[in-house]
């Protein structure tokens, strides 16, 4: 009998601390965290869905939106669900004009329990959809990214893919800024693994992405790209490139591309327009490089006064012969540095080159910025094309007028900023600031100094050379704007065959380089216009793009036009220019006499019996007035007249 006892004791004890075990085992399972078990519930009772957040949005200077995130609708379903496949694939086909097998092989996927069906629907998509009353088929909440402006600014902005990450232009670069965090949709699952889309609507918190302020002006923008627009279609050009700086802050005010897309509708465009070419394309940037021939020349002590042979527009150099951009066209004999730059001679700025030296020439273009990146912040900075040393004498007479050396339309302008400046050169920001959308906290950008470039009375020296450059005798006088002092280059330059080698026949890129008012500058603007097939001199299709611009971008700013007096001349006696500010003009009556190309008797006769004063410099023949001949007087009738 104990045997027997002792037996049930022993299976009690067994039943007992299973018992225990089960128990143990419950409250583990049920109370306890089990990442197998959690794993395992989430998949048969939760699915998730990665939903983008808000995406930052993109601001000009003044808080104008230029890319901003809408809301939209897209279409999902759930194969497992889905009472009629082949009956919804017939009418998704003729609604979304795609085959009918494209959505057959979704619905048919029976191992999915969430398959996209089309992203971002229009409102008459979604109500054609609702109108079929199909169990499976269901719309989901998403953002879709919007462009105020169209297709203008389109090259710098870029646009977003499918799934709102940046592919092209600023939404690439800040990326991570514009994002935010990425969200879940959690939908919830019955017992049978059925989808309860009562329940869809639980989300995981939502993190936005910053806001981006760009330096960009909407308005400068819209009218630049009017402008070369106009230009292009004038003369039947290919595309037109163009930045406008601030010289002050060196921000980007403007940057154009012409043609250009709709980033709205990216893949509809052209590829080869999506890119921004102001800072990716490289092309020899022709007579505009002259200007930085001449500014080496001054810093390594060469005077303006200093001549040198034109060669009767043939200048022989080994086997090589330099000539004139139009071969007709004869100079004087010898030309000083002012007038090589303000008649854009090719064979004076040769033997200026070679009179400086390779060596001196190639570190003044590097130290304004040839050669190497800008240093702006966006896809595809390019550093263009300065070879090293040692240069061939003909390498050396070529790239003082722009051939042989290759650049970007934004580090042209730079460079022109740099020299405005008083010779420091300072990158280019195209970002104003960064804000959190929900701290309101502020990063914000400014330029830093590279480098000086050139020295300060150089720089004063060459700035004035550029005014005359755009006199009436000059390339540049076309992109005067009357009122106030211009300064300028014009460059004319043959297009490159990058893929046979030389030059392109008959094709060119015509631009303008400059910056107002001379005096005290505060925009620089530079045009480029490519494979003009009709009136492709620069100084008949760049300059007058300038002129329109420049005009635009001061009255914006409220800049009244100026009254010179004889302080605002250089003196070339001494190496040390001394440069006075101009006096605002008082309201203007009457109007200037057209003087040109009278001697100092004959103005006296035609001004007897006026008002006007007239203040005489040089002697002979006058070669400009200020005010121009049409422009207003000022109320004190004083006239300014330059002879030659």
């Amino acid at each position: 009998m104990e045997p027997m006892k002792n037996r049930i004791i022993f299976v009690g004890a067994v039943l007992a601390l299973l018992w225990c075990c089960l128990v143990f085992r419950g409250v583990d399972l049920q109370l306890l965290p089990h990442e197998k078990l959690s794993g395992l519930k989430e998949r048969i009772f939760e699915t998730t869905v990665k939903i983008n957040p808000r995406r930052g949005v993109i601001y000009d200077r003044k808080g104008q939106e230029l890319a901003l995130s809408i809301p939209s609708r897209s279409l999902f379903a759930d194969p497992q669900t889905f009472e009629k496949p082949y009956y919804a694939a017939k009418k998704l086909s003729g609604l979304f004009n795609r085959p009918q097998k494209f959505f057959l092989k979704k619905l048919l996927n029976k191992k999915r329990r969430f398959v996209w069906i089309k992203r971002h629907l229009s409102p008459k998509e979604i109500k054609t959809i609702q109108s079929w009353k199909l169990k499976g088929l269901h719309f989901i909440q998403e953002t879709k990214r919007f462009y105020t402006e169209g297709p203008s600014l389109s090259q710098v902005l870029g646009f977003t893919g499918i799934d709102g990450q940046g592919l092209e232009g600023i939404e690439k670069q800040y990326e991570e800024v514009l994002k935010g965090v990425e969200q879940r949709l959690i939908v919830k699952r019955d017992a049978r693994g059925r989808p309860l889309f009562a329940a869809f609507t639980s989300f995981i918190h939502r993190m936005s992405g910053s806001d981006v302020y760009l330096t960009i002006d909407r308005d400068t923008q819209v009218y630049f790209e009017r402008e070369l627009s106009q230009a292009v279609k004038k003369s039947s050009a290919r595309f037109a490139l163009g930045v406008i700086l601030s010289v002050e802050t060196n921000e980007i005010l403007a940057m154009v591309n012409v043609p250009n897309y709709n980033p709205n509708h990216p893949l509809t465009g052209n590829p080869i327009f999506r890119r921004n070419r102001t800072v990716t394309d490289i092309y020899e940037p022709g007579s505009t490089l002259k200007t930085f021939t001449l500014a080496s020349a001054l810093e390594n002590g060469i005077p303006p006064s200093k001549s040198y042979s034109t060669h009767d527009g043939a200048f022989k150099l080994g086997e090589r012969v330099i000539r004139e951009a139009d071969e007709k066209k004869r100079f004087d004999p010898f030309l000083n540095l002012s007038e090589i730059l303000a008649l854009s001679s090719n064979v004076g700025a040769a033997e200026v080159a070679l009179d400086v030296g390779a060596g001196k020439l190639r570190k003044t273009l590097w130290n304004f910025g040839f050669g190497k990146k800008t240093g702006l912040e966006f896809p595809g900075d390019s550093r263009g094309i300065l070879r090293p040393l040692p240069w061939r004498p003909i390498e050396t007479a070529t790239i003082s007028f722009g051939h042989g050396i290759a650049a970007t339309t934004l580090q042209i302008a730079n460079a022109y900023s740099a020299l405005a400046r008083g010779g420091i050169l300072k990158k280019p920001i195209l970002v104003k600031k960064i804000q959190n959308s929900y701290t309101g906290e502020e990063k914000h950008f400014k330029t830093s100094v590279i480098q000086r470039a050139i020295s300060e009375n150089t720089a004063q020296l060459l700035i004035l050379m550029l005014a005359g450059a755009t006199e009436e005798s000059s390339t540049g006088f076309r992109a005067v704007v009357p009122g106030h002092l211009t300064a300028g280059k014009t460059g004319t330059a043959q297009q490159v065959n990058f893929q046979k080698g030389g030059y392109k026949t008959g094709e060119y890129i015509s631009s303008f380089a400059g910056f107002i008012p001379a005096h005290k500058p505060k925009f620089v603007i530079y045009i480029a216009i490519n494979g003009a097939k009709d009136h492709f001199y620069a100084s008949d299709l760049a300059a007058p793009v300038f002129s329109e611009t420049a005009s635009y971008a001061i009255r914006k700013a409220g800049l009244s036009p100026i009254l010179f007096s004889e302080n605002d001349f250089i003196s070339f006696s001494s190496n040390k220019p001394e440069v006075s500010k101009p006096q605002r003009s008082p309201a203007a009556v009457g109007t200037m006499p057209d003087l040109k190309g009278l001697s100092l008797r004959e103005v006296l006769k035609k001004v007897h019996g006026t008002e006007i004063k007239l203040k005489f410099y040089g002697s002979r023949r006058v070669i400009r007035t200020i005010p121009f001949a049409g422009q207003l007087l000022p109320e004190d009738k004083k006239v300014t007249v330059i002879l030659n």
